[in-house]
């Protein structure tokens, strides 16, 4: 199979999966040497994915071992053996110890789901309509940060409406590189429209989606979801072997000091032998979570928000960890990111 038909037989027509393919496969050979040799496996998940969440975790998945083919000299193997734990990888590097790798993803908070929906039904609706405009949404934090997100989504096919009277009301009014922002008639107070005239837009048989800005929906409880996250993964590791946990999120909610938290959390925990703690975590006590954490390397973290000027993942070293192999690959990771990269907008 040439690219072009691995991208089909896997993304199963779905054009977010078909982008997200094409961008690493244009990058690496390795990648998409990766995806031919898994390619029933990759498309068994992603057809059985009934959720753009489930989608997440499986796309999620394939981009940490990206990020490993792509910058390391190493051989990654999917699901190399079904009776170790279930976990995601085997990275063998020659001439060293093997690497087992868990990918897991921080998903969207509850409000911040309801609206991703509700952009992906505007979106999808209001794309269907003739004109030569471009759009986008702001939608208010204020209100929003009252659970009137809920009131939006029964709302929505009225919100599609009014919005596709704006494009009508305004495809003949505006010149190129025209712009104007309206308050939402009817949502005045929860939705902010931009429309735009692309001078460059020829096909006036839909209108150009240009994203929204939404709320960001914080619980000052993110740390924690980190914690449970981390315990919850103790028992997927591979005994006797080096195991990184690289936890990714898209989720700008949750950002670096999350880790730094969530261990600090732990630390507390074990310092004060809290058993009733660890039991509620599934161990059998702290002494248990004590002897299941030695399996653990490293973890590796991709927040959903950085900036510029910090290293782009974030890495807790397990102070047990005597591997000379772990330390190497923490640092060459450390600063490297995804060389393809597409914002994650619906599918």
């Amino acid at each position: 199979m040439d690219e072009h038909k691995i991208i089909e037989f896997i993304s199963n027509d779905n054009e977010f999966v078909k982008a997200f393919f094409e961008g690493h496969f244009s990058n690496s050979n390795k990648i998409l040497n990766f995806c031919k040799q898994n390619k029933i496996k990759i498309k068994s998940k992603i057809s059985h994915a009934k959720t753009n969440e489930d989608k997440m975790d499986i796309i999620v998945e394939l981009e940490g071992a990206f990020l490993f083919l792509e910058n390391l000299d190493c051989n990654v193997v999917y699901e190399p053996e079904k009776n170790i734990n279930n976990i995601d990888y085997k990275v063998t590097f020659n001439n060293s110890d093997d690497v087992f790798l868990e990918i897991k993803h921080i998903r969207e908070t509850e409000p911040g789901k309801k609206i991703g929906e509700l952009e992906e039904y505007i979106k999808s609706n209001i794309k269907k309509v003739p004109s030569q405009l471009a759009l986008s949404l702001t939608f208010t934090e204020r209100r929003l940060l009252s659970k009137n997100y809920e009131q939006l989504f029964i709302k929505r096919e009225k919100i599609v409406k009014n919005i596709a009277s704006l494009i009508k009301q305004y495809n003949n009014n505006l010149s190129d590189n025209d712009r104007i922002e309206i308050k939402l008639s009817d949502f005045e107070k929860e939705i902010d429209v931009t429309i735009s005239k692309p001078p460059l837009k020829k096909d006036k048989t839909y209108t150009s989606w240009y994203g929204s800005s939404k709320p960001v929906f914080y619980t000052q409880k993110e740390h924690l979801k980190f914690v449970d996250l981390i315990c919850s993964s103790l028992s997927q590791l591979v005994p006797f072997n080096n195991n990184i946990l690289f936890v990714i999120s898209y989720n700008t909610t949750h950002d670096k000091n999350d880790l730094k938290w969530a261990m600090n959390i732990l630390q507390e925990k074990i310092k004060n032998d809290n058993d009733e703690f660890f039991i509620l975590k599934d161990f059998q006590n702290c002494s248990d979570f004590k002897t299941k954490l030695l399996n653990l390397s490293c973890i590796i973290f991709k927040p959903g928000s950085y900036t510029s000027h910090e290293p782009r993942n974030e890495i807790w070293l397990n102070p047990l960890n005597k591997s000379k192999l772990i330390n190497e690959i923490t640092d060459r990771l450390e600063n490297l990111t995804f060389k393809y990269h597409r914002p994650i907008i619906g599918f």
